[in-house]
């Protein structure tokens, strides 16, 4: 636009748009200066040669949504930072590092509102098993490791007490994530997994539990009376 269509267009301005023209813009693109308004640009594929291309904008409804969340955790007597991003990627290393510190925090929190009891035993099982399914997409299987774990499992399978079951899986328990070892023996629960891995850290990897029992002799109330009697008469 040319200066003389520009100053034309700005006299004009006054006899057509009204006060409540001017807030009506206002609030419509109050979010072109918002600082915390991502604008992410996605094209969208169609039959035809050309592409949709469609913003999308995180705005009004996720700012209501944090506003809930904070207001929420404060009234639970939330006293440490509530961070909130619509832009992770764009942070630095260490930013991100912090607002990963101050987002478990807060999920620990709400661990000890829905599991009091349990807060740590819910927080350890959630870590572990983000952990195991990381380490069980980072596993190599090649045809060495395949062969060495069914023959576990096949020892696993033909095994009738669940104790002799816990000392062979306790030999690998350690090393192999629970989702590998389910690949091969399907019908392993968590818990099982769990008790494997205290044997190998209490008993020793395979290690065979001493299971004897010694005898008790058990007195009736007459005996004793009886035995008291004789060790206390001169």
């Amino acid at each position: 636009m040319c200066t003389s269509c520009r100053k034309a267009l700005d006299k004009e301005e006054n006899n057509y748009i009204t006060n409540e023209i001017r807030q009506q813009c206002d609030q419509l693109f109050e979010w072109l200066y918002d600082l915390d308004v991502v604008y992410t640009p996605t094209t969208i594929s169609s039959k035809s040669s050309t592409s949709i291309y469609s913003p999308t904008i995180y705005s009004g409804t996720a700012r209501d949504d944090q506003e809930v969340l904070k207001n929420f955790l404060r009234s639970m007597n939330y006293k440490y930072e509530i961070p909130v991003t619509f832009s992770y990627n764009g942070r630095s290393s260490k930013s991100k590092q912090n607002f990963c510190r101050s987002i478990k925090h807060i999920l620990q929190f709400i661990v000890q509102i829905v599991a009091p009891n349990d807060s740590n035993e819910v927080w350890s099982d959630i870590v572990e098993t983000s952990a195991d399914s990381s380490n069980a997409n980072n596993i190599h299987m090649d045809k060495d490791f395949e062969r060495v774990m069914k023959g576990l499992a096949e020892s696993y399978e033909n095994c009738d007490h669940w104790s002799t079951k816990r000392q062979i899986l306790s030999t690998f328990a350690k090393e192999v994530p629970l989702p590998v070892i389910q690949k091969f023996i399907p019908d392993l629960t968590p818990w099982r997994f769990k008790q494997a891995r205290a044997h190998a850290d209490s008993e020793g990897k395979g290690s065979v539990v001493d299971a004897s029992r010694q005898p008790i002799v058990r007195y009736t109330d007459e005996q004793i009376a009886h035995f008291v009697q004789f060790i206390t008469s001169p």
